[in-house]
């Protein structure tokens, strides 16, 4: 939210800069409008270079990235714990790893990071669903039953 303040003064400045530029330069100089306008364009880019800064997300390659919404209009119904429809709160969406450019991401939701689990291959894991549907896997276990790929899993721990 302080770079989205801080673009915001900058668009500010980049109004009032020919104001600005005549308390220190004479409006006579036969250059003063090239002058405004220059320092016009400092701030806008400025001002851009602010609202950049909260418009990224990037995720290691170990990792992903679990949203928290922040501002909304409205809060989980009933006895949900996981947002589906964009309201307040953790979100069902996660980030994969890469380079995620999304407008205000920072400023709109709380991006936290978390590691990626991994099943070594002859092990199961145990995924225990605290909202929504029914999870399931597979609907029928080959007989007999012997593991031979490597799971993955990435659905972290949030709560």
């Amino acid at each position: 939210m302080f770079w989205v303040v801080v673009a915001l003064l900058y668009f500010v400045l980049a109004a009032v800069a020919p104001s600005i530029l005549g308390l220190f330069v004479n409006r006579a100089r036969p250059d003063f409008r090239t002058l405004s306008f220059s320092l016009r364009i400092v701030f806008v880019v400025i001002a851009l270079i602010c609202l950049a800064a909260t418009s990224y997300v990037h995720v290691e390659s170990d990792e992903i990235a679990v949203l928290n919404k922040i501002y909304g209009t409205t809060s989980l119904p009933g006895e949900h714990i996981i947002a589906t429809n964009g309201e307040k709160g953790p979100q069902a969406e996660i980030l994969t790893p890469g380079w995620h450019p999304w407008f205000l991401v920072n400023v709109i939701y709380q991006v936290e990071n978390k590691k990626v689990v991994s099943i070594p291959s002859g092990k199961y894991g145990f995924l225990n669903a605290k909202d929504g549907r029914r999870f399931v896997l597979i609907s029928s276990w080959p007989t007999p039953f012997r593991p031979t790929m490597s799971w993955t899993c990435s659905m972290p721990n949030i709560f």
